[in-house]
C-alpha cells in the first residue's frame, strides 16, 4: 500500500476498534485488504473475501430489480431519500462465524463482529432485513429508531423535486440517466483517424438519453423491434413515449438463422424481457414483417419455426393490405387450475383411454393408414456419387470424436482426418471450444504442411464449417 493508504488503514482499524466494530483476531484465516473510494472522496476499508465467498453457501434471498422499483414511484412528484449510516455495520456477525471474517494488515490481525462489506450473501442479507423490518410500511412510511437503525443524515435528502436513484435522476416528468455517471462518454477525446463532427454526434447520442416515462396500466402497449446480422433493438413504448429501451448482441448460433427464423427470434426475445409488464395486456408490435410472410403460405414450417409460434402462443393471419396481424391469446390465470381438475376426474380419464383404443383399432385396420409412412427426419441435401482418389490426399474426410474425458493438456476431443485413397489417417487433440481460426491454423500446419492443400474434403454438417467466417 502506498503512504497515504497506510496512514488511512491505521486510523481507521483504530476507529473500526474504537466503535467495537473489530477486535484483535487468532483466526487460522485471513483475507487482504484494500481500499475503495466513496462518493465524496473518502476511502472505505474493504476486504478480498473472494476465496471465503467460494467456499459459502448462497443465500437465494431474491434481490429487488431496478424496473420494478421505478415503477413504484410512478405518479410521485416529491421525494425523499434516507441513507443508513454504515448499513452493513449496524448487523451483527454470529459469533462462531466470527473468525472466518478475521483479515491481515500491516498493524496486525483482526476480525469483524459485524457484517463487512465484500461478502457474497451480505446484500441478501440485508435485503431481508429491510423487508423485515419495513413490510407493514413498504409504499407508506418508515420507521428508523424503533429498530434501532440509525440514518446518516448529512446524506439524506428530504421534499425534492427530483432525486439521483439507482444511477439515474427520478422526477414527476419520468426517468433519465445521471449525468455524472456518463461523464466519461463526455470526457473522451476524439481520435485522430476520423471527422470530429462525428465523433462529437456519437458522444451526443450516448450521453443525450431522453427521458423514460412510467408504465400506465391498462393502456396499449406499442414494441418496435428490429435484427440485423449483429444484433437485436427494441423500443417500447405507450401513447407514443418511451417506457423503455432493450437491445442484445446475437449468439454465434444466431448468426446461421436464416432472416425470417432471426425476425421471429427478435419478437421471442422482446416479449420475454417485458414479459411483466405486457401479461395481460393488449400490445402490438412493430417489426419487419415482409420475411414472416412465408409462414401464410408455406404448407410444412421447419421445428424451429413450429417451436416459435407455439411459444408466442399466437395466430398469424395476413390483412388485406399485406400487413401480418398476430392474434395472441393470453392465458387465464385459473387455466392450469382446469388442467389439473381434469387430469384427475375419473370419468374424463375412462374416456379418454376409450377413445386412444378406438383410434388405435382403427389405424390398425385402416388399409391406407397402412401404405402411408409420414417422414419425420430432415429432407437430404443433393446427393451424389463419391469420387474415386487418383493420387494420395488429393481427397479427403474429416469428423471429431467428442465426449471424451479431459487430458492433462486440457484436451477432451480428436479431430480425425483420413485419406480416402490409403486410408492413412491424423488424429489430433483438440478442445470442443476451439474456434474456426484456430482449427484452421491446425489444419494448415499438420495437413497442408505435410500433404499439401487437397482437391476436396467431405465432413458432415458441423456447426465449424456451415457458420459465416
Amino acid at each position: 500500500m502506498a503512504l497515504t493508504e497506510l496512514r488511512e488503514l491505521k486510523a481507521q482499524l483504530q476507529e473500526l476498534t474504537d466503535k467495537g466494530f473489530v477486535r484483535p483476531s487468532f483466526s487460522p484465516w485471513g483475507a487482504p485488504v484494500l481500499f475503495v473510494k466513496k462518493k465524496y472522496g473518502l476511502m472505505r476499508l474493504c476486504i478480498d473475501y473472494r476465496q471465503l465467498n467460494k467456499a459459502t453457501i448462497k443465500n437465494k434471498y431474491p434481490l429487488p430489480r431496478i424496473g420494478d422499483l421505478f415503477n413504484q414511484l410512478k405518479g410521485a412528484t416529491v421525494f425523499s431519500k434516507i441513507d443508513l449510516r454504515s448499513g452493513y455495520y449496524q448487523l451483527r456477525v454470529k459469533e462462531s462465524d466470527v473468525p472466518k471474517t478475521a483479515f491481515r494488515t500491516r498493524y496486525g490481525h483482526y476480525e469483524f463482529l459485524v457484517m463487512p462489506f465484500g461478502l457474497t450473501n451480505a446484500p441478501a442479507i440485508f435485503m431481508d432485513l429491510m423487508n423485515q423490518i419495513f413490510r407493514p410500511y413498504l409504499d407508506k412510511f418508515v420507521i428508523l429508531r424503533e429498530k434501532k437503525l440509525f440514518a446518516k443524515f448529512s446524506k439524506s435528502e428530504f421534499w425534492l423535486r427530483e432525486v439521483r436513484f439507482l444511477g439515474h435522476i427520478v422526477s414527476g416528468d419520468g426517468i433519465q440517466v445521471d449525468p455524472s455517471k456518463i461523464s466519461a462518454i463526455v470526457d473522451w477525446k476524439p481520435p485522430k483517424n476520423v471527422s470530429k463532427q462525428s465523433f462529437e454526434k456519437l458522444k451526443a447520442l450516448l450521453t443525450e438519453a431522453p427521458i423514460l416515462v412510467q408504465l400506465e396500466p391498462g393502456k396499449e402497449f406499442v414494441i418496435y423491434s428490429d435484427a440485423s446480422l449483429t444484433g437485436l433493438g427494441y423500443v417500447l413504448m405507450q401513447e407514443g413515449k418511451v417506457v423503455a429501451y432493450a437491445s442484445r448482441q446475437l449468439k454465434p448460433h444466431e448468426k446461421n438463422y436464416p432472416t425470417h427464423d432471426l425476425e421471429l427470434a427478435d419478437i421471442i426475445f422482446a416479449l420475454k424481457i417485458w414479459r411483466h409488464y405486457l401479461y395481460g395486456e393488449k400490445c402490438r408490435i412493430f417489426t419487419d414483417h415482409k420475411s414472416l410472410k412465408y409462414l401464410m403460405n408455406e404448407k410444412d414450417l421447419n421445428l424451429k419455426s413450429l417451436f416459435t409460434l407455439r411459444a408466442m402462443n399466437t395466430r398469424l393471419a395476413l390483412s388485406d393490405d399485406g400487413s401480418i396481424l398476430a392474434e395472441m391469446k393470453v392465458k387465464p390465470l385459473f387455466l392450469q387450475l382446469i388442467c389439473d381438475a381434469q387430469k384427475n376426474d375419473s370419468e374424463l380419464r375412462t374416456k379418454r383411454t376409450q377413445h386412444e383404443n378406438d383410434i388405435s383399432e382403427f389405424v390398425t385396420n385402416c388399409f391406407i393408414c397402412q401404405q402411408v409412412k409420414a417422414e419425420h427426419q430432415v429432407p437430404s441435401g443433393l446427393l451424389q456419387l463419391v469420387i474415386v482418389p487418383e493420387w494420395k490426399w488429393d481427397r479427403i474426410t474429416m469428423d471429431f470424436v467428442t465426449g471424451l474425458p479431459l487430458t492433462p493438456k486440457k484436451k477432451d476431443a480428436v479431430w480425425v482426418l483420413v485419406d480416402r485413397l490409403t486410408k492413412s489417417a491424423h488424429f489430433i487433440p483438440v478442445r470442443t471450444d476451439y474456434s474456426l481460426d484456430k482449427l484452421a491454423e491446425l489444419y494448415i500446419a499438420k495437413i497442408v504442411r505435410l500433404h499439401g492443400v487437397p482437391m476436396s474434403i467431405i465432413s458432415d454438417r458441423d456447426l465449424r464449417f456451415t457458420s459465416r467466417f
